[in-house]
C-alpha cells in the first residue's frame, strides 16, 4: 500500500461523495493536466493505495483537447485502523433475521419425572414391545419380564406416535451481520460454534433466547471491498438453550475421556 501524493495535474473543484457499488460511501477527486503525465502517474496507482485518508478503489482516464486528460480517483474512506493499529471501521453494517426451520423429536416433550413428565425410558420400551395387544394396551414387558404400563401422560405422547407423528417443527431466528470494508477485515473464525452474545447494535428478537454463532465469512468484491458476514442462531431459553457441554467455552473434547 502507498500513498499517493504530487499527482501531476491540478485538482478540479469537483470533489464528490456517493455511494459505491457496495452501498457504501466512497469519495471522487478529479485533476487536470497534461494527458501523458497523468497517464504515467496513474499506471503507477493501485487499489489499496492511499490519497487524504481514503483508499483507492479505481481511477478513470480521459482525453481532453489539446493533450490534456483528466484524471478521476475514486475511492472510499479508510478503515484499516491506521498505522497504530487500531480497529477496522466498517464502511457500512446491514442486519438481517430470517427463520430457520428445525425438526426436534416428538420424545423431545419427555422428561425426567417419571410421574409428571412423559418418561423416555418407557416409551422406548413400549416402541420395542412385539406383542401387539400389549402396545394397543399401553403396556409393555421390562427386561425382567414385568407387564408394566405406560403412564397417562406417556399416552399423550404415545397418542401422538400413533397417529405416525415423530418429530415436532419449530422455528428458531437467525441473525446476520454484514459488515463492508475497505481492507481484508481483521480476525475470522472468532467464536465460531460456541455460545455468544449477539452483537451491540443487533435487531431485537422477541423471546428469551440463547445464541449460537453459526457463521463467519469472509467475501472479496469485484470492487476491491470485503464483507464479512457473521450469523447467530438462537434457540429458547425455557427449551433448555444450547448444550454448555457441547457448545460451551469448556465444551467436551473429543474423544470424551473419563476423568
Amino acid at each position: 500500500m502507498a500513498v499517493i501524493s504530487n499527482i501531476p495535474g491540478e485538482r478540479q473543484p469537483s470533489d464528490m461523495e456517493r455511494l459505491d457499488e457496495s452501498n457504501a460511501k466512497g469519495f471522487s477527486c478529479r485533476f487536470k493536466g497534461v494527458y501523458s503525465a497523468l497517464q504515467t502517474a496513474a499506471n503507477g496507482y493501485n487499489q489499496g493505495d492511499t490519497f487524504e485518508g481514503h483508499v483507492l478503489k479505481s481511477w478513470v482516464l480521459e482525453r481532453a483537447p489539446g493533450n490534456l486528460g483528466y484524471l478521476t480517483l475514486n475511492m472510499v474512506p479508510d478503515d484499516s485502523g491506521g498505522s497504530g493499529g487500531g480497529e477496522q471501521t466498517p464502511l457500512k453494517i446491514t442486519w438481517s433475521v430470517k427463520s430457520v426451520r428445525n425438526d426436534k423429536s416428538i420424545l423431545a416433550y419427555c422428561g425426567p419425572s417419571e410421574g409428571n413428565n412423559p418418561y423416555r425410558p418407557r416409551i422406548e420400551l413400549w416402541m420395542k414391545e412385539t406383542d401387539p395387544d400389549a402396545v394397543e394396551a399401553g403396556q409393555f414387558i421390562t427386561p425382567h419380564g414385568e407387564l408394566k404400563a405406560l403412564s397417562n401422560v406417556d399416552l399423550l405422547v404415545v397418542g401422538k406416535l400413533k397417529k405416525g407423528i415423530e418429530s415436532v417443527i419449530r422455528f428458531y431466528p437467525l441473525v446476520t451481520r454484514r459488515r463492508i470494508y475497505s481492507s481484508d477485515p481483521q480476525g475470522s473464525f472468532e467464536k465460531l460454534g460456541f455460545i455468544d452474545n449477539l452483537p451491540q447494535g443487533a435487531p431485537s428478537i422477541a423471546g428469551d433466547y440463547q445464541w449460537l454463532k453459526v457463521q463467519d465469512d469472509k467475501d472479496e468484491q469485484s470492487d476491491g471491498n470485503f464483507v464479512r458476514i457473521e450469523s447467530w442462531m438462537g434457540v429458547l431459553v425455557s427449551e433448555g438453550g444450547w448444550d454448555g457441554n457441547l457448545y460451551g467455552d469448556d465444551r467436551w473434547a473429543m474423544p470424551l475421556e473419563n476423568s
